[in-house]
């Protein structure tokens, strides 16, 4: 599943992580040149599409939300917004449909030496993968 799609529209629809950190500080990967705050997604360890016995295919990806900013209180308050948003949750990728469930892993906080807090937020997202469907819209 590509993972980025689906998370990004989860975000876009959320009134709360939208007003804190806009759509355009939402990036995959490293980024040292944004506005604080910003968030960034990184896909840890996506594992090989199994077939079940059903027929269908399923595939997990391990995937982490890294929330960047200067104000403890506000990442903090941030952060348990975010695990409760994606939490148990499904997502769907936008243009295939393909949708997951996704289940928070842990979370943890560092202060850097240059003050800044990172707050990072791993999740769970496993997809099943029917053979031939197509969404009814």
């Amino acid at each position: 599943m590509i993972l980025e799609p689906a998370v990004r529209e989860r975000w876009r629809v959320s009134t709360e992580l939208v007003e804190a950190i806009p759509l355009e500080r939402f990036t995959t990967g490293p980024s040292s040149d944004l506005t604080q705050p910003y968030a960034t997604l990184e896909t840890v360890k996506s594992s090989p599409a199994l077939k079940t016995n059903r027929g269908d295919l399923r595939e997990e990806v391990t995937f982490r939300i890294h929330l960047w900013g200067d104000d403890f209180d506000q990442m903090r308050s941030l952060l348990q917004w975010l695990e409760t948003y994606f939490s148990s949750k499904t997502i769907c990728h936008p243009i295939t449909w393909q949708m997951a469930r996704v289940q928070r892993l842990h979370s943890n906080q560092i202060r850097h030496d240059d003050g800044i807090w990172q707050m990072t937020a791993t999740f769970l997202a496993k997809a099943n993968i029917l053979p031939n469907v197509v969404p009814a819209i």
